[in-house]
């Protein structure tokens, strides 16, 4: 039931960058790789919903390459930890949603090579293959939260902290589908509200 819901939400979110809803306010292009631009995808029917924030590494990391230094691969622990604390990430006000499931995808951040005490060991010798192939090659950092809304008809807005807790991301695009209705809203530092009733 999870991987149909995550593939219905990946579709979606598909189908919304390639036709945005109309008159909605998206403020910046919904492009898949863009420094500073994060976007959320917020879907709710019956008394399910799931939320997937994609964003490229850049935006929370600081960085777009597999981590190669201790304190690199303490960035990627420290930010799947936050990217992993739901509550202080969402509040849905009276809806009573409890979280079910979660995925923090960073496995692209994880340098396989990479040996506590041995970080230096050929760094020199592997930067230009690396920084060759990290050129073309722009990991995004993937999470996917699944909930479980026990007053569902109490749902009528969400209010994140992602915007505060990484200050990379400038601009969070939202898109959101309701039982039926679509809507979507930038958020950023200032403006993390957001009302589904508009």
């Amino acid at each position: 039931m999870i991987r149909y819901r995550i593939s219905m939400l990946a579709t979606l979110f598909v189908l919304l960058i390639v036709e945005p809803v109309s008159g909605a306010d998206t403020g910046s292009s919904l492009e898949p790789h863009v420094h500073g631009i994060a976007n959320l995808l917020v879907v709710f029917e019956g008394t399910q919903l799931d939320i997937e924030l994609r964003s490229p590494a850049m935006n929370l990391l600081g960085f777009e390459h597999s981590a190669r230094t201790s304190e690199q691969q303490a960035a990627v622990k420290n930010t799947k930890e936050t990217l992993a604390n739901a509550n202080s990430l969402f509040n849905f006000g009276p809806a009573q949603c409890q979280l079910t499931g979660l995925d923090v995808d960073m496995s692209d951040m994880l340098d396989k090579g990479f040996h506590q005490g041995k970080e230096h060991h050929n760094a020199e010798h592997d930067a230009n293959h690396r920084d060759g192939q990290e050129a073309h090659d722009h990991p995004n950092i993937r999470a996917r939260y699944h909930y479980h809304c026990a007053r569902h008809d109490q749902l009528s807005s969400l209010r994140t902290s992602i915007p505060v807790e990484f200050p990379g991301i400038e601009s969070l695009q939202v898109q959101w589908i309701i039982n039926g209705r679509q809507g979507a809203a930038t958020l950023d530092n200032s403006r993390r509200h957001l009302n589904f009733e508009q």
